[in-house]
């Protein structure tokens, strides 16, 4: 079969055609720190634990506990600010960030920057960690004939940093979702292909790490309709991996909305080891979604249950389990004029519809949706303000919200692409983009609440 890029995607990967297959983990250009004025964020916490003498490579034992023997119990954030700084402001276009904070309470980032002579194409994947200099990148997998994008980032209990991306072939012809473990210490692993077939594309891929470190992963599948060019089925797979590889793979539904640059799956792992997985499947609107769940216990899958209604016109969906397992789901609700909405829910209870703002100009494009520990839940969401767009906050208890919070404000820049992490003692980051619209260059920024 001829397959094709996915249609429809954002420019950090219209322009992304290519890429060769990668036989090794960690490039030879070695660890860069971030520009000198970025500056590493205030209060910053003792970096990574290393690994055992003789011990080395992405499996090796990582001491979390290092630099925290005596750490002061969390404190309540009382009237907390944000601060912002420079992850990557290297030369090249900058496509979809990746957050998550480890054990050691260090944030970790993936992204992909573009590699092509004319700055748009050949997306190479980097890897950020966070050290007492500000933050160091490296590129973990680089272009070389294929195109990585859009990453999504996990980080284990022993503090090994797992990234999930797609990687288009153009020999080929080919999208297969990637893993690749490891550190920016103890190097990472040459990626291994969690999908691997002929005859499918399969992209928008999620990540997150079970209690028992196993990773799941859904994404979207596309396989092309026999005797009709250009036309294609969508479907939801799972796949899960852990020390003996990629298992348990199955397709969770059929009929589903196609990939457009926004990922139209979002899964989490309860705290109990329960994997919960959302998707869209057309509504009235082909274009637009309704919603749907299944859930992973000990008795396997459950069917199919249906959360919002054919006039809803859901897009851009993300859903969270909390400390206590209580499911949180959000989603943009309309066509033009777009209402971010949450509902809580569990296995045999919906909860009512609830508009995060008041405005119609919020997109759910990458929005990043959290739990804390103390049951607060925390959006970071992206909002069209006059022809450019900046990053608001959002958080609440009990499904009551705060007003939003401003976390950038920036008339001629456009930042986009949000990903939301938290720390243990309720500290919120925001990793986004911020990319030039006259030339193929941008930068990566972590945005910081504490």
């Amino acid at each position: 079969m001829k397959c094709l890029p996915p249609t429809g995607r954002t420019a950090i990967a219209l322009f992304a055609v290519s890429i060769a297959a990668c036989s090794s983990g960690s490039s030879a250009e070695g660890r860069v720190a971030a520009s000198p004025d970025a500056g590493a964020v205030d209060g910053a916490q003792d970096g990574p634990g290393e690994s055992s003498p003789g011990e080395s490579g992405p499996d090796a034992p990582v001491d979390a506990t290092v630099g925290h023997q005596d750490a002061d119990p969390c404190q309540p954030l009382v009237d907390p600010q944000w601060t912002i700084e420079t992850v990557d402001d290297d030369p090249g276009f900058k496509a979809r960030v990746a957050a998550a904070v480890g054990p050691d309470e260090r944030v970790r980032l993936a992204y992909n920057v573009a590699t092509s002579p004319d700055g748009w194409s050949d997306f190479e994947l980097r890897v950020a960690e966070q050290s007492d200099q500000g933050f160091l990148h490296e590129v973990v997998v680089p272009s070389e004939g294929f195109s990585n994008e859009f990453p999504t980032i996990a980080v284990d209990a022993r503090g090994v940093t797992h990234v999930v991306y797609n990687r288009y072939v153009p020999a080929e012809e080919q999208i297969d979702v990637f893993l690749v473990s490891g550190s920016l210490d103890t190097g990472f692993s040459a990626p291994v292909n969690l999908t691997n077939t002929l005859d499918a594309d399969e992209n928008g891929s999620v990540l997150a790490s079970g209690p028992d470190g196993t990773l799941h992963v859904a994404y979207m599948t596309r396989v092309a309709i026999p005797d009709q060019p250009g036309k294609y089925t969508y479907a939801t797979g799972y796949v899960a991996h852990d020390d003996g590889g990629p298992k348990d793979a199955l397709m969770l539904a059929t009929d589903t909305l196609p990939f457009t640059g926004v990922p139209e799956q979002s899964l989490t792992v309860a705290p109990d080891g329960t994997v919960h997985v959302v998707y869209l499947k057309p509504g009235l609107d082909p274009s637009h979604g309704v919603v749907y769940h299944r859930a992973r216990g000990p008795q396997g899958w459950t069917q199919e249950l249906r959360l919002t209604s054919d006039q809803d016109n859901a897009t851009g969906v993300s859903v969270f389990a909390s400390s206590t397992n209580a499911l949180h789901l959000t989603y943009g609700k309309g066509k033009v004029d777009i209402t971010l909405t949450h509902r809580s829910f569990d296995l045999t209870t919906l909860g009512p519809e609830q508009a995060l703002t008041s405005s119609t100009q919020d997109r759910p494009y990458y929005l990043g949706l959290k739990g804390a520990d103390t049951g607060a839940v925390h959006v970071a969401f992206w909002r069209l303000v006059g022809s450019n767009g900046d990053i608001f906050f959002a958080s609440g208890e009990n499904d009551v919200f705060e007003p939003e919070e401003v976390v950038t404000q920036t008339p001629s820049e456009d930042e986009q692409f949000t990903s939301l992490a938290l720390g243990r003692c309720g500290e919120a980051y925001v990793a986004f983009l911020e990319n030039l619209s006259t030339a193929p260059d941008g930068r990566v920024l972590l945005a910081t609440r504490r």
